[in-house]
This record gives C-alpha cells, structure tokens and sequence, in this order.
C-alpha cells in the first residue's frame, strides 16, 4: 500500500469518526429539542389552568 494509499484511509476513517460524532450530537439536540417542547407545553397548560382559577378567584 503506497503512502498516498495509506494517508487516504486514515483520511477516510477520520471523516468517518467525524460524521458519527456529529449524528450523535444532532441527534441529542433533536432529542433535548424535544423534550423542551414537551416542557414548554407542559407549563402552557399549566398557566391556562392557574389563568382560569384566577379568573374565577376574582368574580
């Protein structure tokens, strides 16, 4: 295997560390994305619900 041969392969195999490091990485940024919406819709109901017992407090 000549030295060009040898240098394309470990080029490669970087390339290939670096594409899986990054699918890992947007994948937990997907995942965390996620679950801040799930908060995010969480406590939206919870304000309406606090909003309307509120509304009713007062009258």
């Amino acid at each position: 295997m000549s030295q060009l041969e040898r240098q394309s392969c470990k080029i490669t195999s970087c390339t290939d560390v670096l594409s899986s490091l990054m699918n890992q990485i947007l994948d937990q940024l997907v995942k965390e994305r996620h679950l801040a919406m799930h908060n995010v819709t969480i406590l939206a109901k919870e304000f309406t619900e606090l909003r309307a017992a509120n509304n009713t407090r007062q009258k």
